[in-house]
C-alpha cells in the first residue's frame, strides 16, 4: 500500500487528483446539463457524460495505483511513522514541593 506525506504539496495534490477530477468533472456536467432545453434527446446524452465521468475518475484512480509517487524532500517514496514522544510534563510553581 501506498502512503503519501500531506506535508509535502506535490504528494498532496496528488493524492486530492482523483476527488478534483470528478468534482471539476461534475460541475461542467452540471453546466451541460442545464444549459440545453430538456427533451428526450438530451437526457440520453447527460447520462452518457455522466458514466464517461465515472470512466475517467475510475482511469484516474487507477493511474494513482500505477504510477509511482512524486519525488519527496526527502527522495523516498513511501513515508515513515514519526518517532512518537511521551508528552512533557510541566509543573506548576504551587505543585513543587518546598522544602
Amino acid at each position: 500500500m501506498r502512503f503519501y506525506d500531506l506535508a509535502i504539496p506535490s504528494q498532496l495534490t496528488a493524492a486530492l487528483l482523483p476527488d478534483l477530477t470528478l468534482i471539476v468533472g461534475a460541475m461542467i456536467l452540471l453546466l451541460v446539463a442545464v444549459w440545453r432545453r430538456e427533451s428526450a434527446a438530451h437526457q440520453p446524452t447527460v447520462g452518457v457524460l455522466s458514466i464517461g465521468l465515472a470512466v475517467v475518475t475510475l482511469g484516474t484512480v487507477l493511474s494513482m495505483m500505477v504510477r509511482p509517487l512524486p519525488p519527496s524532500r526527502s527522495g523516498s517514496t513511501t513515508m515513515t511513522a514519526p518517532a512518537l514522544r511521551p508528552p512533557r510534563r510541566t509543573c506548576s510553581s504551587s505543585s513543587r514541593r518546598r522544602e
